[in-house]
C-alpha cells in the first residue's frame, strides 16, 4: 500500500505544482500554496487539504476566497478526490495556526 500511497503522492503533487501558476493568473491574490494532512504524510487519505496563503486588503477576502474554493473544486475533478481548501491571509499563516505546522510542505512561491 505505502508503495501506491507514494507513487500517488508524487503524482498528484507534481500535477498540483503545474496548476499552481495558471490558478494565480485567475486570483492575483493568491501568494502561495502549502499542503498538509495525511496525504503530504505520504498516509493513507480521503482528500488533499491544501492551504491558500492570500495578500490583499480587507474587502478583496471574500471573493478571493470564493474564487480559490472554485479553483480547488477544479482540482477535486482533475484528480478525481476531495481537495480541501483553506485560505488564510499572510498574517494568519504568520501565525503558524495549524498544531503540525512542520508536517505543512510549500507548493509554490
Amino acid at each position: 500500500m505505502a508503495d501506491s500511497i507514494g507513487m500517488t503522492f508524487g503524482r498528484i503533487t507534481s500535477a498540483i505544482e503545474k496548476e499552481i501558476p495558471f490558478i494565480k493568473q485567475r486570483v492575483p491574490e493568491l501568494v502561495d500554496v502549502y499542503g498538509f494532512g495525511s496525504f503530504f504524510r505520504e498516509e493513507s487519505f480521503n482528500d488533499i487539504d491544501l492551504i491558500f496563503v492570500i495578500d490583499c486588503r480587507a474587502g478583496e477576502i471574500l471573493p478571493a476566497s470564493r474564487k480559490l474554493r472554485r479553483e480547488a473544486r477544479t482540482l477535486s475533478a482533475i484528480f478525481a478526490i476531495e481537495i480541501d481548501a483553506l485560505v488564510l491571509s499572510k498574517r494568519e499563516f504568520s501565525e503558524k495556526p495549524l498544531i503540525n505546522m512542520k508536517d505543512v510542505m510549500r507548493l509554490s512561491g
